[in-house]
Order: C-alpha cells, then sequence, then structure tokens
C-alpha cells in the first residue's frame, strides 16, 4: 500500500482462510467482536449517533451480556488527535524557522540601512517615486527567497532519505504533485516576499534625500529600536526550542530508565497457538531442558503485549463495580517476569492451590478497599443475581503491562487452564528467561527447531519484551530526534543572523575601538564593550522565553503518566547554553576588531 495510507498490510487473506488459521476466534457462537474492525458506507445523511444505536441494538439482540460500539470516520482514524498535536508541533517549528530567516532577513538589511540611504537619496533626487523604491526593494526581497526556495527544494531532495529514517515513513515528492500542496506552497511563498520585504521596503523608502545627501543621519537609522526587538524575538525561539529540547530528552531518558517492576531484559517471548490440546505445557517443558533457558512462564498476555487481556468485573466490600485487567498465567510467569511479592509466600504449582483462588496486584487490593488481603475474597459481578467467588492467595507488587501513558491499573491474575475453550484463559504467549551472556541467535534457532516440531497453526515469531517497551515508546523518540534537528536548524539561522549583525556593528565602530585601544582599552574590556548589548538582549529573550516554555512542555508531559518533574536546572542549563552560543557567535567578530591594529582605522582621520 502507499506510505500515507493508513490500511498496512503484508498480504489479503478472506475470513474462511483466518477460520482455519485461528479457529479459536470462532468457537464460540458469538465471535469476540472486539478482535476485528468493521468498515462501514454510511448514508451521509444518517448521524453516526444514530447508526451507532441501530448497530448495537442488532448485535444485542436476544443477548444477555450487552456489548458496546463506537464509530469514527476514516479522517478521525486516519489524523487521530495524537497524530493532529505532532503535525501542529512541526508545522509550529517550521513557521518560527521560517520567521527567523526573515527577521533575520530584515534585521540585516535594515542595519546597513546608511549604504542604502545614499543610494534611495540619489534616486528620489533624480525623480524616482516612493511607490517606485518599495517595488524595487520587494523585487529584491521577492528574489532571495525565490533563490531560497530553489535551494530549499535541492536541501529537502537530499535530506528527504535522513527525515524519512527519524520517522519511519516513506516520503517522496510525489506528495508536492496535490493542488492543493502547490497552492499552500505559492500562499506561503507569496507570505514570505511580502513579510521579508515590507519592513526593509518602507523603513529604507522613507529617507529623506537632503538630510542623507549632506552626511546626516538618515531616519533609516531609527530603526535601532526595530532591530533590537527583531533580534529579541530571536532569541526567545532559540532559547525556547533548547529549552523544549532538552525537557524532550530528559522525558525520553526517563522512560528508558524507570523501574518498570519486574526486570525486562533476557526476556524473550513466543506467541504460541497450539493444534492440540496440552501442546503449550510440552513446548514449555521442552524448552526449559535446552541450556541457556533459566526459566519459562506461560500467559494469556505479556507487558507492552496486551492483546489478551479482558475486563473482569468485581464488586468491591461496598458493593460498587470496577473493572480489573484480567490475565490467565501459569504457575511460573510471575517468577519468570521477576515481579515482588507485597502479601504471599505460595511458589510453584501451590501459587493457586486446588479451588477458585486468585492473585491481584497492589493497585487492585486499594482501589478494591480491602482490609487484610489474603484469604479475603473478592466477587465476580456478572450482571447477574448469582456472583462467584475468588480466594486471594497472593498480592503482588505493581508493575507495569500497558504503555507509558496509563499508570498502573488494577490487575487480576487466574490460573490458566490450557483445555478452557474460552479464548480468554487459552495460553497465547510462552515467556522464556534467558541466561546472561547467551548467544542469541543460535538459541533463537534452536527454540524455531523445537517450535516447528509441534505443527504449529502459525509460523514461528518472537520478540524481547525490552524491544516491545521501546517500540512503545518510539513515536515520541522519532518526534524528539525530528524537534532536535529543528532546533539545531533554528539556533543555527538565528546565529548566522547574529553573526552578520555582530559583523556590520563592529564595522561601523572600528574607529572607536581604535581610539580605546590608543587609549589603553584591553582586548577583554572591548569584547565586553561589543557583546555586553547582545548579552543583555539575551537575558531579555530568556525571561521571556523560559515561561513560555514551562508552559508548552507541561502540557506535552501531561501525556505521560510517567513524567519527569520541570526542575529548575533544565531551564538553568538551557539558559546557560543559550548565553553560551550568543556569547561565542558575537565574541568572534568582538574578538576579531579589538585585535585589528588601530592605526588602520585611524589613518583616513
Amino acid at each position: 500500500p502507499p506510505g500515507n495510507s493508513s490500511l498496512q498490510f503484508d498480504f489479503l487473506a478472506s475470513f474462511s482462510s483466518l477460520r482455519r488459521l485461528v479457529p479459536s476466534l470462532f468457537e464460540n457462537q458469538r465471535p469476540a467482536l472486539g478482535s476485528f474492525i468493521t468498515y462501514f458506507l454510511l448514508d451521509e445523511t444518517q448521524p453516526l449517533e444514530t447508526v451507532t444505536h441501530q448497530i448495537e441494538t442488532a448485535i444485542n439482540k436476544d443477548q444477555e451480556d450487552k456489548t458496546s460500539i463506537f464509530l469514527k470516520t476514516l479522517p478521525d482514524i486516519y489524523f487521530s488527535e495524537t497524530t493532529q498535536r505532532k503535525l501542529g508541533l512541526f508545522a509550529g517549528i517550521a513557521l518560527l524557522v521560517l520567521l527567523l530567516a526573515i527577521v533575520n532577513y530584515a534585521g540585516l538589511t535594515t542595519a546597513r540601512s546608511m549604504e542604502r540611504a545614499r543610494e534611495v537619496g540619489v534616486r528620489k533626487t533624480l525623480g524616482a517615486l516612493r511607490v517606485q523604491l518599495i517595488g524595487q526593494f520587494f523585487g529584491e526581497s521577492a528574489l532571495m527567497v525565490m533563490l531560497s526556495f530553489i535551494g530549499a527544494l535541492l536541501v529537502s531532495w537530499l535530506g528527504m532519505p535522513v527525515v524519512s529514517r527519524l520517522a519511519e515513513t516513506r516520503m517522496d515528492f510525489q506528495v508536492f504533485y496535490q493542488p492543493g500542496l502547490l497552492l499552500a506552497i505559492g500562499l506561503i511563498l507569496g507570505l514570505t516576499i511580502f513579510l521579508a520585504g515590507s519592513y526593509p521596503a518602507l523603513a529604507l523608502s522613507r529617507f529623506l534625500p537632503a538630510g542623507v545627501l549632506r552626511g546626516g543621519r538618515s531616519n533609516g537609522l531609527r530603526g535601532e529600536r526595530t532591530r533590537r526587538v527583531l533580534l529579541v524575538f530571536q532569541f526567545v525561539i532559540s532559547a525556547g526550542l533548547i529549552v523544549c529540547s532538552l525537557v524532550m530528552q530528559a522525558q525520553m531518558r526517563h522512560l528508558g530508565n524507570r523501574d518498570l517492576g519486574f526486570n525486562q531484559d533476557q526476556l524473550l517471548v513466543i506467541p504460541f497457538e497450539p493444534a492440540q490440546e496440552g501442546a503449550f505445557g510440552s513446548l514449555k517443558a521442552t524448552c526449559l531442558q535446552e541450556p541457556g533457558v533459566a526459566s519459562a512462564g506461560i500467559s494469556t498476555a505479556v507487558p507492552f503485549q496486551m492483546e489478551g487481556t479482558s475486563l473482569f468485573f468485581v464488586q468491591t466490600p461496598e458493593g460498587d463495580p470496577i473493572s480489573l485487567y484480567f490475565v490467565s498465567v501459569d504457575h511460573d510467569f510471575l517468577s519468570t517476569l521477576g515481579v515482588n511479592w507485597s502479601q504471599g509466600t505460595l511458589a510453584g504449582p501451590t501459587l493457586f492451590g486446588n479451588g477458585k483462588r486468585a492473585l491481584i496486584n497492589e493497585t487492585a487490593f486499594r482501589q478494591m478497599g480491602l482490609k487484610t488481603g489474603l484469604g479475603e475474597h473478592i466477587l465476580q459481578s456478572l450482571g447477574k443475581e448469582e456472583n462467584q467467588g475468588y480466594e486471594i492467595t497472593g498480592i503482588f507488587k505493581d508493575y507495569s503491562f500497558s504503555d507509558y501513558k496509563n499508570p498502573v491499573g488494577p490487575q487480576v491474575l487466574f490460573e490458566m487452564n490450557e483445555a478452557d475453550s474460552r479464548n480468554i484463559t487459552r495460553p497465547a504467549y510462552l515467556t522464556l528467561r534467558l541466561e546472561a551472556g547467551v548467544e542469541i541467535r543460535p538459541m533463537i534457532f534452536r527454540l524455531e527447531e523445537i517450535y516447528d516440531g509441534y505443527q504449529p497453526v502459525k509460523p514461528f515469531e518472537f520478540f524481547f519484551v525490552d524491544d516491545q517497551y521501546q517500540q512503545l515508546y518510539s513515536s515520541e523518540t522519532r518526534t524528539a530526534s525530528l524537534f532536535n534537528l529543528f532546533t539545531l536548524l533554528a539556533i543555527s539561522i538565528a546565529c548566522l543572523g547574529l553573526f552578520g549583525l555582530s559583523a556590520y556593528l563592529a564595522e561601523r565602530r572600528t574607529k572607536e575601538i581604535g581610539i580605546r585601544k590608543v587609549f589603553g582599552a584591553t582586548v577583554a574590556q572591548l569584547v565586553g564593550l561589543l557583546s555586553k548589548d547582545f548579552i543583555y538582549l539575551m537575558g531579555i529573550a530568556l525571561v521571556i522565553a523560559l515561561p513560555l516554555a514551562w508552559y508548552f512542555m507541561n502540557r506535552w508531559l501531561e501525556d505521560f503518566a510517567f513524567r519527569i518533574e520541570l526542575d529548575w536546572w533544565l531551564f538553568a542549563l538551557a539558559a546557560g547554553l543559550a548565553l553560551g552560543i550568543a556569547f561565542l557567535t558575537v565574541s568572534f567578530q568582538s574578538v576579531r576588531a579589538a585585535l585589528m591594529n588601530p592605526v588602520e582605522s585611524l589613518r583616513s582621520e
């Protein structure tokens, strides 16, 4: 399928093929509806609420357990809320980078207004109208923007493979052939030309020829305050992006290093759909005989791969219903993960004992309002008069089993029943704890040989739990990487503008620097003199940028159940980096001007 399609697949198969491949999905009279996505072509005049109600009525006809469904339009599926936020993020950054370039151009153009002032004075004396001068400056801006656009197309073409790898998606220039996108690009070009040319054109065309040609101070030099404002604007964007980049990196490190409640290293998981009853237990026993396999457990779901999880509705002692995540496991599953116990010492085959017993996590213990835990009973709420009770034989410490955006939820574990026809208790995963230092590739080949010996209905697959966890936040990692790239680009543009402006201002003060050196000023004093205004403006920018960055990053972190705190040192580090970058950029020109021989600058005086 095309890279921009939300429907990605390796091959297409019919439902009859699926019935042969995964028969457990169809063993009940009413297959698991949650396993499938159904697409409808609806009458545009019918509201979604009406259609949803009609479908629910048809599904729940003559059914005791009611099922709820929801409908989403294809645009809502493709452009989810998360996707829209990310698109908005990068569109906003692109706009800020474009504004930086525009501000740089406008600032440098007006900074050299003295050189252009005499040109304007001569043209006005020879009869040029102000509108003609405005047209000239707009033409110069248009030429500069068009040349930049051609260069941008070349850079985009060369850099698209890099961005595609970072975003893990296919990108090509064919998307630019869409009429709507071409129109948008044209509008952006026109707006860029207008913004880049308007201020220089209006400022430079305002010069009075009499004052300029007499060598007086041109009206355009009154734009010093405007240039300071533009410079602060650049610093605000740069400093803000530095803060955001540091916070994103700190959050990604936090997700990668946080305690999951179990040891995720060396955990290999094999999905398995047995062709015959009892095959799963035999497969586990055979794998345990292999050198390098420390332990093994069976479950209907594993951390971060929770398709086999169902909701188990229970009643609190007060009679209030709550839902728990329900997973069927064997007696070695928790020990294989390395989950610690809060209450309970049972292990091995005696973990569940005989009869109806269950294990719960600490969150379930708190939410259910239990008093002692061990020996108490939980009542399953079936929506009927009768309730089924389960004795709690153990409480295990919370461990992360879903994504990072949700806190650890209440979980209940029941003993796996391989012979049960219900899909929710049929084993689906074999989890192996490999010994440290084992060679992975030979081990995988050996496990595949063992797996194929049981004639499974699915080909051999495997994954490591730590890889699965990293994939959960890989999208945010890619977002952070792209954000860093844009931040580096924005800082580079801001530094180029600052470099050019500082070079020009140092050139304007060449004679002043020469006189000060003659009277004994040191290089350090001259560097401080030329740099202090820029550092002062940087300080103003930081006062504006840091609160804005705190607000936006706090909003971004709200999506994470496990997040960092916005500590002061992150902002101090960002401020130090921004000040350091600005000082190094300015000091290069300042040192160069301060080291110049004063004889050369004062020779003509």
